[in-house]
């Protein structure tokens, strides 16, 4: 009986195809996940098209156990069929940095006519981390400005461990193609606090005549940090003479970024308030929040916002008093309102989050909300309700 279980067993499931696939992952055979790597890699091989990408989905579906395919699928990379390029790369990066070998394959895969191949060389170089930092880096001298930009993209999405190539992006800013220096700036952004060598090029690219390179390289600016404090000046500047009200918003969010030591700013920041874009008064709101006590002069400007057409703004300025302030009476009110509202709930939530334990004056909001049968709040939500309300209790 237990033999003939056995043969049911493989009768149902089967050896090839679907269900196999789902059992030697499942099982963590390695004898089987071999067989199916088999398997696939003649099917790689097939005249069909169809076939040859739906290997290399199968493949990318077995992660990092696919290592052994990793040859295959660089070869794949030259298929006459986009599509099945792409799914090749896509497959890599799902190996992770077991394709390290596949690397300069991917590279010049950044350079492909069809941007969605293009688009999952990218990612798949990402995937693989700082194993591939060198040859972007090496890429980022390449003719074609499309694998320049692209390969700007992928260091910015390795992010902090691409610190070596910060010297190569930062000559990149100086690029003839706008948008190899918008990409390298925001690549340098998301690099954070390790591309602080960066700064002094990243002021210069405020005067760039194109406005997303400008926006570009004041929001790399801000995630750098406090580290860019010697850019405040500069960013003062350029808010007062900016046009573009998009590179004015992202000017005006370094600062807060910076934080503390952008307190010079706020007279700056507050008179961005005339602006009429009500995501502009947001920005400086909570830029001028993010800045603090420092910001104290900014007050009576502050206050006028709770009064303001958009909840958003006045949701945002209210977190601002208190944030600068401590606690602010009127302030509260808003943001008491604003967990009764479903449409903006969940950023008053944010709100209240970021000022922890100077949110006690919301608890009883807060535990009335996580027992309200019609909070429309997700699952990760009411989690994150549940942790505030874990800090508020403590004493």
């Amino acid at each position: 009986m237990r033999r003939l279980g056995v043969i049911g067993l493989v009768i149902i499931l089967g050896w090839d195809g679907w269900w196999l696939e789902r059992s030697c992952l499942a099982s963590g055979d390695d004898l089987r996940i071999k067989r199916r790597i088999g398997v696939l890699l003649e099917k790689l091989q097939s005249r069909e098209a169809e076939d040859r990408f739906e290997a290399a989905r199968a493949l990318g579906e077995l992660g990092e156990k696919a290592a052994p395919a990793v040859e295959a699928l660089v070869g794949a990379l030259r298929d006459e069929e986009f599509w099945v390029r792409e799914a090749a790369a896509e497959a890599l990066g799902k190996i992770g940095p077991a394709a390290r070998s596949a690397v300069g394959a991917l590279v010049e895969l950044l350079g492909d006519e069809e941007g969605w191949v293009s688009w999952s060389a990218q990612n798949a170089l990402a995937r693989i981390g700082p194993a591939a930092v060198p040859a972007l880096a090496l890429a980022l001298k390449n003719k074609e400005p499309g694998v320049r930009a692209a390969s700007a993209e992928a260091l910015g999405k390795i992010g902090p461990a691409a610190r070596s190539a910060v010297g190569a992006l930062v000559r990149c800013l100086g690029d003839v193609d706008w948008q190899v220096r918008a990409a390298s700036a925001e690549a340098l952004g998301k690099i954070g606090p390790a591309a602080r060598s960066a700064v002094v090029a990243l002021v210069r690219c405020l005067g760039d005549a194109d406005w997303q390179v400008r926006a570009a390289s004041a929001e790399a600016l801000g995630k750098i940090g406090p580290a860019a404090r010697s850019a405040v000046e500069a960013l003062c500047k350029q808010l007062e003479r900016e046009e573009d009200l998009r590179v004015c918003e992202a000017v005006a969010e370094a600062l807060g970024k910076i934080g503390p030591a952008a307190r010079s700013a706020v007279g700056v920041l507050v008179r961005c308030f005339e602006k009429k874009r009500w995501s502009m008064r947001a920005t400086v709101a909570e830029a001028l929040g993010r800045i603090g006590p420092g910001a104290r002069s900014a007050v009576p400007e502050l206050e006028k916002l709770l009064r303001d057409g958009s909840v958003w703004v006045r949701l945002t300025g209210a977190w601002a008093l208190i944030s600068i302030l401590g606690s602010h009476s009127g302030a509260q009110d808003i943001l008491r309102k604003g967990l009764l509202d479903r449409e903006v709930c969940v950023y008053t939530l944010r709100l209240l989050e970021r000022l922890g334990k100077g949110a006690r004056f919301a608890r009883k909001d807060l535990e009335v909300l996580l027992k309200s049968p019609n909070s429309g709040l997700s699952g990760e939500e009411r989690r994150r309700l549940k942790k505030l309300l874990g800090r508020l209790r403590e004493k």
